[in-house]
């Protein structure tokens, strides 16, 4: 009985981040799956609970090392306010205490479900996107079949497992194997991180969206929809719309968050979810004014019409190109914004970016101080 109790009691980190799990399984085509991947669990573990019970239990106390990390992975999730890192940490301290209470042989015979369990949560299918090169376009359809072939694969996986310790009552490695195997996943991530985030900052750029000094633009306000107020979590978002001289137009979206920065999204996140298609990505640098800054561009499409989206976050101090980036870097005593800048009408990269860097140096001339 106590041992059940403690099995429930890992499960509440993961309920503290029930309302963002909903949250996004209800709003985001790419996360919809989630509930459905609940249910497939559900179904595995009640068509093989003959093999997962037919496993020798064994308390392991090897299940602390991974109790500890989850716990760590969970407090630093609370403090810089991610939901995904508190999630999945939730997920491996589940995983831990199995481990601990029940055995290795019970955590390998479960480890597929634990990772489609980690497939269910919302942004995961955004996070896919980042294995994709740079130069390789993708539309929400591709990483849907993406991950539904990771599901498959894992069901897969779950039956050999299965099966094997079935036939050879033993798990098929051990747990001193797979702790070297995953510090020495874990020191490569770290180093792949560490080296993408040196340097990775640029000098402010926060922009008066709204005022335009210069006779060579007209612009107007778009009022949010319905949708699009939903998806923001009621932020202070502006969306404009401005016409160059010569023909052109740009739309501008800008996203305020105040203090809940998870109203901050990915643009390919939300363009895919849409249904646009991100048919190429790059990393561009940009020479204005009054510097010279980074920023993120990506053709998107959809029924025909292409457009290059630029997009970047910003704080008084510093910007960025990269969310995860900005994430890592966040503190609630600096205030960051988003900008995306969309550009119709244009068919070439080069052109595009000119057309950006025109209005750009008229935005970024401006005061700050709002009227």
């Amino acid at each position: 009985m106590k041992t059940w109790i403690i099995f429930g009691l890992s499960f509440l980190p993961l309920l503290y981040n029930l309302p963002w799990i909903l949250f996004g399984w209800m709003h985001s085509p790419l996360d919809a799956m989630g509930p459905l991947l609940l249910l497939l669990l559900t179904v595995l573990l009640y068509l093989y609970r003959a093999d997962i019970l037919q496993v020798k239990r064994i308390s392991d106390p090897m299940g602390y090392i991974l109790i500890v990390t989850s716990i760590l992975g969970i407090i630093l999730g609370v403090i810089k306010d991610i939901h995904v890192v508190t999630s999945f940490s939730s997920i491996f301290l589940i995983a831990g205490v199995i481990w601990c209470q029940w055995g290795w042989a019970q955590l390998v015979c479960l480890w597929p479900l634990f990772v489609i369990s980690i497939l269910s949560l919302p942004t995961i299918t955004h996070l896919i996107s980042w294995m994709i090169p740079l130069s390789i376009g993708y539309s929400s359809e591709s990483l849907i079949l993406i991950k539904l072939i990771l599901v498959v694969l894992l069901v897969a996986l779950f039956h050999l497992v299965c099966q094997y310790q079935r036939s050879h009552q033993k798990p098929f490695i051990s747990s001193t194997h797979t702790l070297y195997g995953i510090l020495l996943v874990g020191v490569l991530l770290f180093m792949i991180d560490m080296r993408s985030t040196k340097d990775s900052f640029g000098p402010p750029l926060q922009l008066a969206v709204d005022k335009i000094p210069s006779s060579d633009w007209s612009g107007m306000g778009i009022p949010l929809e319905a949708s699009e107020k939903d998806f923001f979590m009621g932020s202070n978002v502006e969306k404009f719309i401005y016409f160059y001289k010569n023909g052109g137009a740009i739309n501008v979206v800008h996203v305020l968050p105040g203090k809940d920065i998870h109203k901050i999204h990915a643009p390919e996140y939300c363009m895919t979810g849409g249904g646009w298609q991100i048919e190429q990505r790059y990393k561009l640098s940009i020479k204005l004014k009054t510097g010279t800054f980074p920023v993120s561009c990506v053709l998107i499409s959809l029924d025909g019409q292409h457009a290059y989206l630029y997009y970047w976050y910003s704080s008084s101090e510093r910007s960025t190109t990269s969310q995860s980036t900005f994430r890592k870097a966040y503190n609630p005593n600096e205030s960051w914004q988003a900008y995306q800048f969309a550009v119709v009408g244009i068919s070439s990269l080069e052109k595009a970016t000119q057309r950006v860097i025109l209005l750009l140096d008229q935005l970024s001339s401006v005061d700050l101080n709002r009227e």
